[in-house]
């Protein structure tokens, strides 16, 4: 289904006034190559009679191209034959603009063909001129900007390059307000950040462009870049099944004529791959089936070494090692004519992965060594972090369980403080079984890891008391900004932390206002709750997670005590594996300060968030009690002092209290434990001491 002729263009060819539409469309269409509308200018260009394409200008014969880059029968050499034959006649015309439409298309067909990518050679010594002369307006500058940063990623390998030139291209599309150019700039960023071993980062820069997918015209490319760019990034965050499911329903969407063969095989490829790392045997064994005779092309080197990749991966899963090796070693010699380094590279991991299956572990050794010192030069840490993570489980295999730890510890320090490693070519429970393997069980909860040697750069306290730490400095007042930042923070907190519906604090925060502005309002409020935990002009922390209209708190960065508390309780509840002991309850009575957001009134889950606390703070100290109280003789006395201090409004606590102190023989203190109890009660809850605590009160004046 083609696009509909935009107002202006459908008058005059209604009129048939050809030669004002040609012009008009010489203009408009160049704009629209740069935001890769290529369906829009498809169909604008048809509507032309034939008659009139002996007499098109060269600015109309290249938008033509822009669409016909790859008909049957016609090779990457003669294509762009024709397109430096259009270069020269708009040099005649010094038209700077059909020039770097030239060049951009150029390199699109170098691309779209995925023969060599190193034919874009010539093509970007031009377009680094353009830039440098700097009279082509800011629209064609972003696409130049872009097509070159494209290239120094899936050419030469380098992330921090790509990023260093998309800096400069985010200005530029900034500059000429391009919803597409911003999209295209984000979904590099994205992929360079992930093949960087930032996938978190990546995540982020997606999630922040996103309202761009809104305001690019529909038929522009690059939404369907974005969304491969979101699906690797979720890829490497082992997130496979949610990547399969987004690319499926895009693709379905997407009417079959706008999608280049070139998209169409990256779409393809990169749902295999989501497939095989989620776990779903069935659809990678359907899907490779599908893609291997596309796997087999000999022209389309490019897109052959990703396919055979993912096939790779699936076959790993499946488990076929022997054919995993098979497809590493065809993509690495198609990669390599492609000359597409990142794609040689992760099938060169996936042939030592693959011969570590194999109980090959000298040879995989010697590979995957390799892959690392290679990965490690051009910036690929995503794929040095894989490598890493298959020699530990060789070094494990081999009974060196200090060497596999050492290797593990070694990539964590350099991904950055509190990220567990993982790999992008093996599913998450292939890593989780290896680092529990490696790691004895941790004897504090996901949510708490202050003071245990590895501290986590957010500190979130609110028991007792409400406080942000980041990096060790408190966030005050001033620097929160409005009022709805912290609440939204409290309110993340009170609906437990993980997997938030935004539908539900778009509902507490914002009730009177329409779906759109709220979602806006949540959008503004987490941005600059995001910007709160970052500490000065440092690299930002990735704190809170946007995924599936949820948000959640990272327990790689982010020490919460009242979530720890929770999970804590909840574990020992549930199953005490080792045993309950005094020290996991002290540990979780030290994280109670008291109640949860005192003196935050307003919504009603916090007051019940507040009362489920209080309770699980009872169930703590009983079971402390019943196991011997603080560890040492005496001490339930004092211990139950401080939790009645922490928890003054839960009067099983004055109970426990007063009957120990009567069994000790400590009867006045009893009575002032009453007197206590029976003035915090009214005075705070408007009510009388219950009919236990009269019991024992009567029981402390008899002298019993």
């Amino acid at each position: 289904m083609a696009p509909e002729l935009d107002p202006p263009f459908h008058d005059l060819a209604h009129d048939r006034r050809w030669e004002e539409y040609g012009r008009r469309l010489a203009d408009d269409g160049l704009a629209w190559w740069f935001d890769m509308e290529v369906p829009r200018i498809a169909a604008h260009v048809a509507a032309l009679p034939a008659e009139h394409a002996g007499r098109r200008s060269p600015r109309l014969l290249l938008l033509e191209g822009t669409f016909t880059t790859l008909p049957e029968g016609r090779r990457p050499k003669q294509v762009l034959r024709d397109i430096g034959i259009l270069y020269r006649l708009l040099q005649a015309r010094r038209d700077r603009e059909g020039i770097a439409a030239a060049c951009c298309l150029a390199c699109a067909a170098v691309w779209d063909f995925g023969d060599d990518l190193a034919a874009a050679h010539p093509w970007r010594r031009r377009m680094a001129l353009l830039v440098r002369r700097g009279d082509v307006s800011p629209l064609a500058h972003a696409a130049l900007l872009a097509f070159d940063a494209h290239y120094t990623l899936f050419h030469e390998g380098d992330p921090a390059a790509a990023l260093a030139t998309l800096d400069h291209q985010r200005m530029a599309a900034e500059a000429a307000r391009s919803a597409a150019q911003g999209l295209y700039g984000a979904t590099l960023q994205a992929i360079a950040h992930t093949w960087a071993g930032e996938a978190e980062r990546a995540a982020l820069t997606l999630e922040d462009a996103e309202p761009l997918l809104d305001r690019a015209h529909p038929s522009s490319h690059t939404g369907l870049y974005f969304e491969i760019a979101r699906a690797i990034a979720a890829c490497a965050m082992g997130e496979g099944a949610a990547a399969y499911r987004r690319l499926t329903a895009v693709a379905a969407a997407v009417p079959g004529a706008w999608l280049r063969p070139s998209i169409a095989l990256l779409f393809d490829a990169n749902r295999l791959l989501a497939a095989a790392l989620a776990g779903m045997l069935e659809e990678s064994e359907r899907l490779s089936a599908r893609l291997r005779a596309r796997a087999g092309s000999d022209h389309i080197h490019l897109y052959t070494a990703l396919l055979h990749f993912a096939a790779g991966v699936a076959r790993l899963g499946v488990p076929r090692p022997y054919r995993a090796l098979i497809h590493a070693e065809a993509g690495e010699a198609a990669a390599k004519r492609a000359a597409c380094l990142p794609f040689a590279v992760m099938n060169r991991l996936l042939a030592g992965i693959a011969l570590a299956d194999l109980n090959e572990g000298a040879e995989a050794t010697t590979r995957l060594c390799a892959t690392i010192t290679e990965c490690e030069a051009k910036g690929l840490l995503l794929f040095t972090e894989a490598a890493t993570v298959e020699l530990a489980a060789l070094a494990l295999g081999r009974g060196e369980s200090e060497r596999a730890r050492s290797l593990i510890d070694g990539i964590e320090a350099a991904m950055g403080p509190g990220r567990s490693c993982r790999s992008a070519v093996r599913p998450a429970p292939f890593t989780a079984d290896l680092l529990a393997r490696l790691r004895p069980r941790p004897t504090r909860h996901r949510y708490w890891a202050v003071g245990e040697g590895h501290e986590r750069p957010i500190i979130i306290r609110a028991l007792g008391h409400f406080q942000l730490t980041v990096h060790g400095e408190a966030v005050y007042d001033r620097r929160w900004g409005r009022g709805r930042t912290q609440r939204l923070l409290k309110l993340i907190l009170a609906l437990g932390g993980d997997k938030v519906a935004i539908a539900d604090l778009i509902e507490l925060l914002w009730p009177d206002v329409d779906g759109g502005r709220g979602y806006a309002s949540l959008k503004t409020a987490l941005a600059r709750l995001r910007r709160t935990g970052q500490r000065g002009s440092g690299s930002p922390i990735q704190w809170i997670h946007w995924q599936e209209s949820r948000l959640s708190l990272s327990t790689a960065t982010v020490a919460a005590d009242t979530l720890a508390f929770e999970e804590g309780v909840r574990q020992l509840r549930a199953a005490p594996a080792p045993p309950l002991t005094p020290g996991d309850l002290t540990f979780l009575l030290d994280l109670y300060q008291g109640d949860f957001l005192p003196g935050e009134e307003g919504y009603g889950m916090i007051e019940r968030r507040r009362n489920l606390l209080r309770q699980a703070h009872l169930w703590a100290v009983e079971r402390l009690i019943d196991a011997g109280g603080a560890g040492t003789a005496g001490a339930p006395l004092e211990l139950l002092a401080e939790a009645v201090r922490v928890n003054p409004l839960t009067e099983r606590l004055h109970v426990l209290k007063m009957a120990t102190q009567i069994e000790c023989g400590y009867t006045v203190d009893a009575l002032a434990t009453f007197a206590e109890a029976k003035a915090l009660f009214r005075d705070h809850l408007g009510l009388a001491p219950g009919p236990e605590l009269r019991r024992l009160a009567t029981r402390a004046r008899r002298g019993r």
